[in-house]
C-alpha cells in the first residue's frame, strides 16, 4: 500500500491527497493514520486533516477523531473539538461526543486553554455537565459558571 506522506518530506501529505483540495474521504482517513494521536509529528498536517474530516462527520469519522483528544499537541486537542462540533449531531453521537468532552475537561494534566475552549463549547451547544458537576466546577475558566439545570453559562450573559 503506497504511502500517503509525502516521501521526501514525511510530514507533508503527498500531492494526491492534500486536505486543501477535494480529497476522498478514504485519503483523508488513511492518511491520519499515518500520523497517530500519540505521536507529536506533524501537528500542523494533523489539524488540516482533523478539519476536512470535519465537512463530513459520520460515525466513522467521529470514532477516527475522538483519539486526537489525548493528542499531545493542544492546536490538535482544539481542532479535533472543532471539527467533532462543527455541525449538529444526532443525540446518540452527541452524546458520546459529550462524555469524551468531559473526560477531557476533568483530566487533571489538561490545559487551561483547552478547558476554556471546552466551557465555551458546552455553552453555546448547550450541553448539561450531569454526573460531573462537582469536578467540573473545580476546573471551571474564570468567567464561566454552571447553573442550577447543569448548563455551563458565562458571567453577564443570559
Amino acid at each position: 500500500m503506497p504511502r500517503l506522506l509525502h516521501p521526501e518530506q514525511p510530514y507533508r501529505i503527498g500531492p494526491r491527497c492534500t486536505p486543501g483540495r477535494e480529497a476522498p474521504r478514504r485519503c483523508r482517513l488513511e492518511g491520519l493514520a499515518e500520523l497517530p494521536p500519540d505521536s507529536d509529528r506533524a501537528p500542523h498536517t494533523k489539524v488540516e486533516i482533523l478539519q476536512a474530516l470535519g465537512e463530513q462527520a459520520d460515525d466513522e469519522v467521529i470514532g477516527r477523531l475522538l483519539p486526537f483528544l489525548k493528542d499531545p499537541n493542544d492546536d490538535v486537542v482544539l481542532g479535533a473539538m472543532e471539527s467533532l462540533t462543527r455541525h449538529p449531531l444526532p443525540e446518540p453521537a452527541a452524546e458520546k461526543i459529550r462524555d469524551v468532552f468531559l473526560a477531557v475537561w476533568t483530566d487533571e494534566e489538561e490545559k487551561p486553554r483547552l478547558k476554556r475552549r471546552l466551557a465555551e463549547l458546552f455553552k453555546d451547544l448547550r450541553w448539561k455537565v450531569t454526573g460531573f458537576r462537582s469536578r467540573v466546577e473545580e476546573q471551571l475558566p474564570e468567567g464561566f459558571y454552571i447553573d442550577k439545570k447543569g448548563f455551563v453559562k458565562k458571567m453577564g450573559e443570559e
